[in-house]
């Protein structure tokens, strides 16, 4: 009987060490999100500038200007490629935390 306490106990120890690891892992990835947002804020901020310093150029100015924030915008909608590929990279391991979360609570039932 000690022994299957010892057992249940490592196998719940087991349990608690992968969902403390997920957990990390997702307070990293918001922390890195909140990074991102803030830098995002910046960027509007300097557009909005340039959008009030380039209504006083020429038009041929304003073209140039124009291609770079296209340029910028593009390189905007990669990051977000990367930050939704990694969302679909880890749901599959979110979909087992919540499993083992809902196994373990079955367990505790019965």
């Amino acid at each position: 009987m000690l022994k299957e306490q010892v057992e249940a106990l490592l196998q719940e120890n087991i349990i608690l060490k992968r969902a403390v690891g997920i957990q990390h892992e997702r307070q990293k990835e918001s922390e890195e999100r909140n990074q991102e947002l803030q830098h995002l804020k910046q960027m509007v901020t300097q557009y909005q500038e340039q959008l009030r310093t380039l209504e006083g150029r020429s038009v041929g100015d304003v073209s140039s200007e124009q291609a770079m924030k296209e340029k910028e915008e593009k390189e905007k909608d990669s990051k977000l490629q990367v930050q939704t590929a990694c969302w679909i990279r880890f749901l599959p391991v979110y979909s087992l935390f919540q499993h083992m979360s809902l196994s373990q609570n079955d367990n505790d039932i019965i």
